[in-house]
């Protein structure tokens, strides 16, 4: 119901959906929440989705590599066109590189988007035979891309 909403452009459908499924104790798969933080943005802008990020960190969803990339090309400059985690690194190390005293929180995420991939490529060897079902270290990078994500907002 909530792929289905989020296609018909149902875009406070598909957060409906969402919040009832969570007061049922159902979590959506991890395929919903690209939609889910698309939705948020377009009813309430960068605002409403960070907010929407912060619950998807504080409910420890299983998210994916591709809900991550996802929220990086929403919010922050230069990632538009990246397209794989190599990429993502490479422009991550260059705003370190860039920054001062601030580049902690970048160094966090940098570290946590990499145990991330570590993690699914040795889910992917467990489970060949679903390679999609995402594995635990996306849920450890959401907090510290809040944390970049708030810094990033709070700047402008």
């Amino acid at each position: 119901m909530i792929l289905a909403s989020i296609v018909d452009c149902k875009w406070e459908d598909s957060l409906s959906w969402y919040d009832r499924m969570i007061e049922s104790g159902i979590e959506p798969l991890a395929s919903c929440y690209a939609g889910l933080l698309l939705a948020s943005f377009k009813i309430g802008g960068e605002e409403r989705a960070l907010s929407f990020i912060r619950q998807l960190s504080s409910n420890q969803a299983r998210i994916s590599g591709e809900t991550i990339q996802f929220i990086l090309k929403l919010f922050l400059p230069g990632f538009e066109c990246d397209v794989t985690f190599v990429d993502i690194r490479k422009r991550i190390r260059h705003m370190i590189d860039m920054r001062g005293e601030s580049r902690e929180p970048l160094l966090d995420l940098l570290r946590s988007i990499r145990e991330a991939e570590l993690e699914d490529e040795k889910q992917r060897k467990l489970s060949p035979s679903n390679p999609l079902l995402p594995g635990d270290g996306w849920r450890d990078v959401l907090p510290k891309l809040v944390s970049v994500l708030e810094s990033q907002i709070l700047k402008e």
